[in-house]
């Protein structure tokens, strides 16, 4: 084998620097915090993702290249184009994230939750909700969720508290260039914490996609990688190449802590074929439990590992390993540690790692009625028992078929219809999102989550003082009202319309019949006495329509 790729270690204004000479004259360059969804509480969800929009701002730099991210344990700012210009822009990101400006703020807020309105979460997300909840992993289907609480104030101290010197590491295509600074605040590095625990360790549910989505914890560890590979091979034997089921049947590797990762296996397949494909797929990974993969087998990934450790399109790769590894505390690695550990895998090591997956695999489907076929147990939405003594009862003010009842208690409500009945303890509740018009939409800590029209409910102001004060503030995150939306009346209000509608009826009447009257028998009416009988009327109108202005007026104010 070639030699491999060589990773070079210095700093730069103190923060770690990881480098690969590719020759290149032009320099890419990422700048990686270890930080991600997975450090924001569901509350705040989104306020890194804002963070790295507003000190992203700026004028267009044309010939450069550059972007950010935040993904589930790391937030990363990308540069590439000439090394003075990409020297520039890094300058400029550490300087906005020391000093986080408040000037394009709102503006920042408003596209992202634009991105947010188009972004469906992925099936792999919805799984992972089923497994941890609202924590952990699965924060990634509540990112966005916290953008109406984040201000200046809280920016500032996230970025004070999390994108600081001594949580960064710099990744560069070639040497540091002359005259590259970072100037970072100073701060301590922020380790990755190990996975909750799980609400689901096996299962099987429904998720609202086609295709099939099987996934399962394993050792984050060569042996786990290797099994990915293999497994993905499997796969796509028997579903493409000899069934035609699928068109790129495959797996993935997500690590979620220092210690496990995710395995991830999809199908692309029809719905018809869905269990058909579900029962060739567990088949597929079952074979691999009991005869362990051959010697040829491995020979192949490592012949995979090892073109990857000379191939200079990877080298960029390699050094962005070794700086994530180091942000994590896992110690550098590089080309020649990970093929010597994937050289060390046995067959046993695969089949103990194919144990692990099945023992905790959670498997999506499209159809309910593949459930039974499925070896795993059903899992569905929690149905909780109507609480033995409520303090108040509420119905909606138009009962249509299927319309909840909400029942509220000492310290939370139950909301029940269709069915189904969820109790949702104010001190379970992770994030609560609050409109103007009363809406309210309660996330528990596993995940399940109800909207709340208290405007449409009898009692509704009565109901939504309940919930506002049983809640902690610091998880109550203000949005506006959706766009183009009315809320909705209330019964009261309902009846103070109807007297408006009334008022106005008598009006006309006694306009139009007052007129008629008149003229037929002016013995009996005469103008004065229509006059008064109108102009009471119409005081009566001009006073319903002030109270109606300000009961609207009143209702938009948060």
């Amino acid at each position: 084998m070639n030699a491999a790729i060589t990773i070079n270690r210095t700093d730069v204004d103190g923060v770690p620097t990881f480098w690969v000479d590719t020759g290149r004259p032009t320099l890419s360059a990422t700048l990686v915090f270890r930080a991600g969804l997975m450090d924001e509480p569901p509350a705040r969800s989104g306020w890194l993702h804002l963070l790295e929009h507003v000190v992203m701002t700026g004028p267009e730099q044309h010939g450069l290249a550059v972007n950010g991210s935040v993904d589930l344990a790391f937030t990363t700012f990308d540069a590439e184009g000439d090394p003075a210009e990409v020297c520039a822009h890094l300058r400029r990101i550490t300087e906005r994230l020391a000093a986080v400006p408040e000037s394009d703020l709102d503006h920042e807020r408003q596209i992202l939750a634009a991105e947010e309105r188009e972004r469906d979460p992925s099936p792999l997300d919805l799984g992972l909700v089923w497994r941890f909840g609202a924590h952990g992993p699965a924060r990634a289907v509540f990112q966005g969720l916290g953008l109406g609480a984040a201000d200046l104030a809280g920016l500032q101290e996230l970025s004070r508290r999390l994108l600081t010197r001594g949580n960064a590491a710099l990744i560069l295509s070639g040497p540091p260039p002359a005259g590259l600074s970072l100037t970072l605040a100073d701060g301590p590095a922020w380790p990755r914490t190990e996975l909750p625990p799980m609400l689901n360790a096996t299962g099987c549910y429904v998720h609202p996609v086609d295709g099939l989505l099987l996934h399962g914890m394993v050792p984050r560890t060569a042996a786990g990688q290797v099994t990915t590979m293999l497994m993905g091979h499997r796969l796509r034997e028997s579903l493409r190449h000899r069934d035609g089921m699928a068109y790129s049947p495959g797996t993935d590797y997500l690590p979620v802590s220092p210690t496990r990762s995710i395995l991830v296996a999809s199908v692309d397949v029809e719905f018809d074929e869905t269990q058909r494909a579900s029962a060739t797929m567990l088949s597929s990974i079952n074979d691999l439990l009991l005869t362990g993969p051959s010697s040829e087998d491995l020979r192949r990934i490592v012949a995979e590992r090892e073109r990857d450790a000379v191939d200079p399109y990877a080298a960029f790769d390699w050094a962005a390993l070794a700086a994530r590894r180091h942000l994590e505390g896992l110690g550098e690695t590089g080309p020649d540690q990970v093929v010597d550990e994937v050289r060390a895998v046995q067959p046993a090591d695969v089949m103990a790692t194919v144990g692990e997956f099945i023992a905790t695999s959670m498997l999506g489907v499209p159809d309910p009625d593949v459930r039974p076929a499925i070896p795993l147990p059903p899992l569905d939405d929690p149905v909780d028992p109507t609480p033995a003594a409520p303090t108040s009862t509420h119905r909606a003010v138009i009962p249509l078929p299927g319309s909840p009842v909400i029942r509220t208690i000492d310290g939370g409500l139950h909301v029940a219809g269709k069915g189904v009945g969820m109790l949702f303890r104010y001190a379970d509740v992770v994030a609560c999102q609050a409109t103007p018009n009363g809406t309210r939409r309660l996330i528990r800590g596993d995940g399940t989550s109800t909207e709340v029209a208290t405007d449409a409910f009898h009692q509704g102001d009565q109901l939504r003082r309940h919930i506002d004060t049983g809640l902690d503030p610091s998880v109550v995150v203000p949005v506006p009202d959706p766009a183009g939306e009315e809320p909705v009346p209330t019964r009261g209000e309902l009846g103070k319309d109807v007297l408006s509608a009334l008022l106005w009826i008598a009006l006309t009447v006694a306009i139009v019949g007052g007129l008629i009257l008149q003229r037929l028998r002016p013995d009996l009416i005469s103008i004065g006495t229509l006059g008064v009988i109108v102009a009471v009327v119409a005081l009566a109108l001009a006073v319903d329509g002030i109270r109606t202005w300000l009961r609207r007026r009143a209702r938009t104010q948060p």
